[in-house]
């Protein structure tokens, strides 16, 4: 899996990139948990800005994670 520190404008313009999250009440929730993979490269592919939802802290890391782990 490849990782761009720096996003080109063309990214930017048409998906979520992590400055979308800075100074925002915002945090990358999983739509699809990690967890709930069968294999580790199932697991890592969920850490993508394509399988995130924007939640508020609260409900991320506190609701979410709940659910998550159930």
């Amino acid at each position: 899996m490849q990782y761009f520190k720096t996003p080109s404008n063309n990214l930017k313009e048409s998906q979520a990139v992590d400055e979308d999250y800075k100074d925002s009440e915002y945090t990358r929730g999983h739509l699809a948990p990690s967890s709930h993979q069968g294999t580790e490269e199932d697991r890592k592919a969920t850490f993508t800005l394509t399988n995130i939802v924007p939640q508020m802290e609260g409900s991320n890391g506190i609701t979410w994670k709940d659910l998550e782990k159930r």
